[in-house]
């Protein structure tokens, strides 16, 4: 057995070192790859917690499905998904969900991305509603990322969850570009 005194190696050995193949003590350096994911979150409203809106601007979903995320590097990418398990609208209505960025929290958000629009010709119950989309904020700036929703011109209301048995989620994903 060969011990590490003997070898002719370059460098310094500890224990934040590992020796290489051509010979060199070297500490490991960590970066992610393309297409990484570096970060992953999650808000849910459980079930029996129903969302809805009669209106026709864009409001928050639920304060319950804030994400406060800052990026790791302003070249990645985030990637938004929406899912509303038993929701409900009306005959001939229509339903437009997005996510906005935020800084604070007030009545009226415009999206940055829309995730997904809902159209109904005899009503939908129940009903799952799924949207994502890709987002390059370009800066390391901590933002609020929240889900806002809105009915089209049809008066009625859209229910993002309209019984116990639904739930509403949000999910934000970093991505390495």
């Amino acid at each position: 057995a060969v011990g590490v005194a003997e070898l002719s190696a370059t460098g310094t050995a500890s224990s934040s070192t590992f020796l290489r193949g051509d010979n060199a003590w070297a500490a490991p350096t960590s970066s992610a790859s393309a297409n990484e994911i570096v970060a992953h979150k999650i808000a849910t409203i459980n079930p029996g917690s129903g969302v809805t809106t009669s209106s026709t601007t864009y409001a928050e979903a639920s304060s319950s499905l804030r994400i406060t995320h800052s990026l790791a590097d302003s070249s990645n990418k985030l990637i938004f998904w929406f899912h509303s398990a038993d929701a409900y609208i009306g005959a001939s209505m229509t339903g437009h969900i997005g996510v906005a960025k935020t800084t604070a929290i007030t009545t009226s958000l415009t999206p940055e991305k829309g995730l997904t629009y809902v159209k109904s010709i005899n009503g939908l119950e129940p009903h799952n509603i799924n949207g994502w989309a890709e987002y390059s904020p370009g800066a390391t700036t901590e933002f609020i990322y929240t889900p806002v929703f809105k009915r089209g011109s049809t008066s009625g209301t859209f229910y993002m969850v309209n019984s116990p048995g639904g739930n509403v989620s949000f999910m934000l994903t970093e991505v390495q570009q």
